[in-house]
C-alpha cells in the first residue's frame, strides 16, 4: 500500500495520578484538537478513566504532540467525549457511580467545575454538539419498555428540550424494530450521519460446532443523513452488504468531507453482531447512484496489532484511529494518524 503511517501516540500511561494537573486552552484551536480516552493507573492499583487533548497540527508539522489531561475520574468503560464549538466545555459520556449508568457529565475547561447533565437510570452515548449550548445524545433506558431516543439538552438551563423516538425516524421491515442507532463523530454540511440497526422479532438458527444456535437477527439496516437544524431525516442509503459491523455502542464508523466512509468491521461475515477479538478497517465510497459501496482499501490486523477502535477523519487526507497492540504478552494502546490522500484520490 502507498499509505504512509505518520506516527503512533501511546496514550496508555502508568504513573501517579496526582502528578498530572495540566491546563490546555481549547478556545482558539478546537478544530485541531483530538481527544483520546484511556485509563490511569496509580501506585495503589486504582484505575481511573482519563481524557487527553492533543493538537494534530503539531503532529503533522513533525513534532511530537503534547498530551494535555483535561479530565480524569470514573472507573467504567473508556469514556466518550466531545468539545463544544467554542472550546469552553467538554461533554463526557462516563459511568455515574450513584446511578450505575453511563450518563453525561459537563466540564468547564477553564474552571474545571463539573456537573451531571443527565443523572437517570439510562445509558447515554454518541455525544454531538449542535451549537455552544445544545447537545445531542442517544438515550438507551434500562427499563424493559423504555423508549430508545435522540435527546437534545441545553447545557445552560440543564434541561431536556426535545426527545425523538428512534422508531419514528425511518420505516423498518415488517416484524422488526430499530434496535440501536450509531452516530459518526463528524458531520457534513450541517448533517449528522448515523447507522440504524434493526432487530427481527423471529428467531433463526444456524449450526456452530455441530450445534444449533438460536438468535434474533440484529444488523445494520440504513445509513441516515439527519439535518441538525430541523432534526429531520433528509436522506438514506442501504448499509453495504457485508453485515459484519461490530455491535455498538462504540465509535465504529466515520465520514470525511468528500463522502468517503471508514468502517471498523469483523474480518469475516457473521451471523450475529458481536464484539470480535480481531477486526479490520475498511475505507469505502458510495457509487454514483448510491446503491452500493466500493472498498478503496483495508487495514487488516497484524501479528501484533489485533484490534482497532474509534475511527475519525481529519479533513479528507487523514484517518485517525486507535489500536490495541500485543507484544510479548504486554498490551499497549496507540492512537494512529494515517495518510489516505494517495489512496482516495
Amino acid at each position: 500500500m502507498k499509505n504512509k503511517l505518520i506516527v503512533s501516540l501511546i496514550v496508555l500511561v502508568c504513573f501517579f495520578i496526582t502528578n498530572i494537573n495540566i491546563h490546555v486552552d481549547c478556545t482558539n484551536r478546537n478544530n485541531n484538537l483530538i481527544l483520546s480516552s484511556t485509563w490511569l493507573k496509580s501506585s495503589f492499583g486504582v484505575n481511573q478513566n482519563a481524557i487527553f487533548a492533543w493538537d494534530i497540527q503539531e503532529l503533522l508539522q513533525g513534532r511530537r504532540p503534547t498530551l494535555y489531561l483535561v479530565w480524569k475520574g470514573g472507573r467504567g468503560p473508556n469514556p466518550e467525549a466531545a468539545i463544544s464549538p467554542d472550546g469552553k466545555y467538554i461533554a463526557i459520556s462516563t459511568w455515574n457511580k450513584e446511578r450505575d449508568s453511563q450518563n453525561i457529565l459537563i466540564v468547564d475547561l477553564k474552571t474545571k467545575k463539573e456537573y451531571w447533565l443527565t443523572k437517570d437510570f439510562s445509558e447515554q452515548f454518541f455525544i454531538h454538539w449542535l451549537n455552544n449550548e445544545l447537545l445531542l445524545i442517544y438515550n438507551v433506558p434500562h427499563k424493559p419498555n423504555g423508549k430508545l431516543s435522540i435527546q437534545i439538552w441545553n447545557i445552560k438551563t440543564k434541561k431536556l428540550t426535545k426527545e425523538i423516538d428512534t422508531n419514528s425516524l425511518i420505516v423498518v421491515p415488517k416484524n422488526s424494530q430499530i434496535n440501536m442507532i450509531q452516530f459518526a463523530p463528524s458531520e457534513i454540511n450541517n448533517r449528522l450521519i448515523f447507522i440504524t440497526w434493526i432487530q427481527e422479532s423471529k428467531f433463526k438458527e444456524y449450526n456452530k460446532n455441530n450445534e444449533k444456535v438460536l438468535y434474533l437477527p440484529t444488523y445494520p439496516y440504513k445509513i441516515v443523513w439527519f439535518d441538525k437544524n430541523n432534526l429531520k431525516v433528509v436522506d438514506t442509503t442501504s448499509y453495504p452488504a457485508i453485515n459484519n459491523l461490530p455491535y455498538p455502542p462504540r465509535q465504529h464508523f466515520d465520514i470525511a468531507p468528500n463522502g468517503i466512509f471508514a468502517f471498523i468491521t469483523d474480518i469475516q461475515s457473521i451471523k450475529e453482531a458481536s464484539y470480535p477479538e480481531k477486526n479490520l478497517i475498511r475505507v469505502m465510497k458510495l457509487n454514483r447512484n448510491k446503491s452500493s459501496f466500493e472498498t478503496l482499501f483495508k487495514l487488516p490486523p497484524t501479528n501484533s496489532v489485533v484490534q482497532y477502535d474509534s475511527v475519525k477523519f481529519f479533513g479528507n487526507n487523514y484517518l485517525i484511529f486507535s489500536e490495541k497492540e500485543v507484544k510479548n504478552n504486554k498490551v499497549k494502546y496507540n492512537v494512529v494518524v494515517y495518510s489516505i490522500k494517495e489512496v482516495v484520490e
